[in-house]
Protein backbone atom coordinates (compact mmCIF):
# COMPACT_ATOMS: atom_id res chain seq x y z
CA UNK A 1 0.00 0.00 0.00
CA UNK A 2 2.77 2.52 1.13
CA UNK A 3 4.90 1.78 -2.75
CA UNK A 4 1.23 2.24 -4.19
CA UNK A 5 0.81 5.94 -2.40
CA UNK A 6 4.50 6.42 -3.43
CA UNK A 7 3.51 6.43 -7.31
CA UNK A 8 0.05 8.27 -6.98
CA UNK A 9 1.87 11.26 -5.25
CA UNK A 10 4.46 10.96 -7.70
CA UNK A 11 2.38 10.91 -10.39
CA UNK A 12 -0.50 13.50 -9.22
CA UNK A 13 1.33 16.14 -7.30
CA UNK A 14 4.62 17.51 -9.08
CA UNK A 15 2.21 18.15 -12.35
CA UNK A 16 -0.46 19.99 -10.27
CA UNK A 17 2.10 22.11 -8.33
CA UNK A 18 3.52 23.26 -11.93
CA UNK A 19 -0.16 23.70 -13.13
CA UNK A 20 -1.94 25.31 -10.45
CA UNK A 21 0.88 27.80 -10.11
CA UNK A 22 1.37 28.92 -13.75
CA UNK A 23 -2.39 29.07 -13.94
CA UNK A 24 -2.63 31.24 -11.32
CA UNK A 25 0.29 33.39 -12.82
CA UNK A 26 -1.07 33.70 -16.14
CA UNK A 27 -4.44 34.09 -15.08
CA UNK A 28 -3.30 37.11 -12.76
CA UNK A 29 -1.35 38.39 -15.43
CA UNK A 30 -4.09 38.34 -18.60
CA UNK A 31 -7.00 36.81 -17.31
CA UNK A 32 -10.50 38.28 -16.53
CA UNK A 33 -10.43 39.27 -12.45
CA UNK A 34 -13.19 36.56 -12.06
CA UNK A 35 -10.76 34.10 -12.74
CA UNK A 36 -7.99 34.68 -10.50
CA UNK A 37 -7.22 32.82 -7.66
CA UNK A 38 -6.89 34.02 -3.91
CA UNK A 39 -3.71 32.43 -1.85
CA UNK A 40 -6.95 30.35 0.09
CA UNK A 41 -8.01 29.00 -3.63
CA UNK A 42 -4.55 28.18 -4.45
CA UNK A 43 -3.14 26.27 -1.26
CA UNK A 44 -6.91 24.26 -1.43
CA UNK A 45 -6.31 23.33 -4.88
CA UNK A 46 -2.77 21.62 -4.06
CA UNK A 47 -4.12 19.99 -1.40
CA UNK A 48 -6.85 18.49 -3.42
CA UNK A 49 -9.53 19.52 -0.72
CA UNK A 50 -12.51 19.85 -2.59
CA UNK A 51 -14.17 23.82 -2.08
CA UNK A 52 -17.58 22.55 -1.67
CA UNK A 53 -16.60 20.78 1.62
CA UNK A 54 -14.33 23.70 2.58
CA UNK A 55 -17.36 25.95 2.48
CA UNK A 56 -18.97 23.46 5.06
CA UNK A 57 -16.29 23.35 7.34
CA UNK A 58 -15.36 27.29 7.04
CA UNK A 59 -18.52 28.54 6.28
CA UNK A 60 -17.10 32.31 6.09
CA UNK A 61 -14.29 31.87 3.56
CA UNK A 62 -15.15 31.44 0.11
CA UNK A 63 -12.64 29.14 -2.08
CA UNK A 64 -12.82 27.78 -5.31
CA UNK A 65 -10.70 25.25 -7.68
CA UNK A 66 -7.58 27.40 -9.25
CA UNK A 67 -8.93 25.32 -12.16
CA UNK A 68 -11.86 23.88 -12.14
CA UNK A 69 -11.06 20.36 -13.48
CA UNK A 70 -9.46 19.79 -10.18
CA UNK A 71 -12.27 18.30 -8.87
CA UNK A 72 -11.77 14.89 -10.76
CA UNK A 73 -8.00 14.31 -8.45
CA UNK A 74 -9.95 15.35 -5.20
CA UNK A 75 -12.13 11.92 -6.28
CA UNK A 76 -9.35 10.19 -7.28
CA UNK A 77 -7.49 10.68 -4.07
CA UNK A 78 -10.51 9.90 -1.95
CA UNK A 79 -10.64 6.71 -3.86
CA UNK A 80 -7.01 5.58 -3.36
CA UNK A 81 -7.30 6.49 0.47
CA UNK A 82 -10.72 4.23 0.01
CA UNK A 83 -9.17 1.50 -1.83
CA UNK A 84 -6.18 1.31 0.22
CA UNK A 85 -7.78 1.06 3.58
CA UNK A 86 -10.34 -1.74 2.46
CA UNK A 87 -6.71 -3.39 0.75
CA UNK A 88 -4.47 -2.99 3.57
CA UNK A 89 -7.57 -4.68 5.77
CA UNK A 90 -8.46 -7.84 3.29
CA UNK A 91 -5.88 -8.07 0.73
CA UNK A 92 -7.27 -11.57 -0.06
CA UNK A 93 -10.80 -10.53 -0.48
CA UNK A 94 -10.64 -7.11 -1.80
CA UNK A 95 -13.04 -7.29 -4.34
CA UNK A 96 -15.75 -9.03 -1.97
CA UNK A 97 -14.95 -6.37 0.33
CA UNK A 98 -14.79 -3.38 -2.22
CA UNK A 99 -18.22 -4.30 -3.42
CA UNK A 100 -19.27 -4.85 -0.03
CA UNK A 101 -18.46 -1.16 0.45
CA UNK A 102 -20.16 -0.36 -2.97
CA UNK A 103 -23.75 -1.75 -1.83
CA UNK A 104 -23.18 -0.14 1.77
CA UNK A 105 -22.50 3.15 0.07
CA UNK A 106 -25.31 2.45 -1.83
CA UNK A 107 -28.13 2.11 0.51
CA UNK A 108 -26.66 4.80 2.61
CA UNK A 109 -27.22 7.11 0.18
CA UNK A 110 -30.54 6.12 -1.04
CA UNK A 111 -31.99 5.98 2.76
CA UNK A 112 -29.81 9.10 3.88
CA UNK A 113 -29.28 10.60 1.12
CA UNK A 114 -26.71 13.58 0.01
CA UNK A 115 -27.33 16.12 2.11
CA UNK A 116 -27.16 17.24 5.15
CA UNK A 117 -24.15 16.23 7.89
CA UNK A 118 -24.49 12.51 7.19
CA UNK A 119 -25.45 13.14 3.70
CA UNK A 120 -22.07 15.23 3.59
CA UNK A 121 -19.86 12.43 5.17
CA UNK A 122 -21.67 9.87 2.60
CA UNK A 123 -20.48 12.27 0.26
CA UNK A 124 -17.11 12.81 0.73
CA UNK A 125 -15.67 9.48 2.07
CA UNK A 126 -18.37 7.09 0.11
CA UNK A 127 -18.17 9.19 -3.47
CA UNK A 128 -21.87 7.49 -4.65
CA UNK A 129 -21.87 9.51 -7.89
CA UNK A 130 -18.32 8.21 -8.90
CA UNK A 131 -17.93 4.83 -6.89
CA UNK A 132 -19.78 2.58 -9.70
CA UNK A 133 -16.79 3.18 -12.09
CA UNK A 134 -14.32 2.59 -9.70
CA UNK A 135 -16.40 -0.57 -8.74
CA UNK A 136 -16.38 -1.51 -12.25
CA UNK A 137 -12.54 -0.92 -13.39
CA UNK A 138 -11.61 -3.08 -9.98
CA UNK A 139 -14.03 -5.28 -11.07
CA UNK A 140 -12.84 -5.67 -15.00
CA UNK A 141 -9.18 -5.94 -13.35
CA UNK A 142 -10.08 -8.54 -11.89
CA UNK A 143 -11.41 -10.78 -14.47
CA UNK A 144 -8.87 -9.33 -16.84
CA UNK A 145 -6.38 -10.67 -15.01
CA UNK A 146 -7.84 -14.02 -13.69
CA UNK A 147 -7.85 -13.24 -10.38
CA UNK A 148 -9.22 -15.38 -7.66
CA UNK A 149 -12.23 -13.27 -7.27
CA UNK A 150 -13.37 -13.30 -10.65
CA UNK A 151 -17.22 -14.86 -9.93
CA UNK A 152 -17.51 -11.59 -7.43
CA UNK A 153 -16.07 -9.59 -9.82
CA UNK A 154 -18.55 -10.59 -12.17
CA UNK A 155 -21.70 -9.76 -10.26
CA UNK A 156 -19.89 -6.13 -8.75
CA UNK A 157 -19.37 -5.35 -12.76
CA UNK A 158 -23.22 -6.12 -13.45
CA UNK A 159 -23.88 -4.16 -10.29
CA UNK A 160 -21.60 -1.21 -11.09
CA UNK A 161 -23.47 -0.74 -14.70
CA UNK A 162 -26.80 -1.39 -13.20
CA UNK A 163 -25.92 1.62 -10.63
CA UNK A 164 -24.88 3.94 -13.41
CA UNK A 165 -27.61 2.94 -15.42
CA UNK A 166 -30.19 4.40 -12.45
CA UNK A 167 -28.10 7.41 -12.41
CA UNK A 168 -28.14 8.10 -16.12
CA UNK A 169 -32.25 7.52 -15.94
CA UNK A 170 -33.26 9.14 -12.95
CA UNK A 171 -30.30 11.90 -12.14
CA UNK A 172 -30.12 13.19 -15.78
CA UNK A 173 -31.01 16.68 -14.72
CA UNK A 174 -31.24 18.36 -17.83
CA UNK A 175 -29.49 15.85 -20.11
CA UNK A 176 -31.34 13.62 -22.22
CA UNK A 177 -31.16 10.08 -19.98
CA UNK A 178 -31.24 8.33 -23.49
CA UNK A 179 -28.00 10.09 -24.59
CA UNK A 180 -26.31 9.19 -21.04
CA UNK A 181 -27.80 5.46 -21.08
CA UNK A 182 -25.97 5.15 -24.43
CA UNK A 183 -22.71 6.54 -23.59
CA UNK A 184 -22.57 4.67 -20.73
CA UNK A 185 -23.25 1.74 -22.40
CA UNK A 186 -21.39 2.25 -25.23
CA UNK A 187 -18.01 2.72 -22.36
CA UNK A 188 -19.03 -0.40 -20.13
CA UNK A 189 -19.26 -2.73 -23.85
CA UNK A 190 -15.50 -1.11 -24.80
CA UNK A 191 -14.04 -2.19 -21.65
CA UNK A 192 -16.00 -6.42 -21.35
Amino acid sequence: VSDFARRRIARIWPPLIVAATLTTIIVWLIGPADWRAMPQDYFISLLLLDPKFVSIAAPGMPVKWVDPVYWSLSVEIRFYAVAAAIYAASRKTFVRNWLIWQAAVAAAALAIGTEGMFGTVITVIGMPKYLPYFTFGICCYEIWSLGSERRWALGGAALAALLVLEASLFHFGSRSPVVLVVANTAIFWLFI
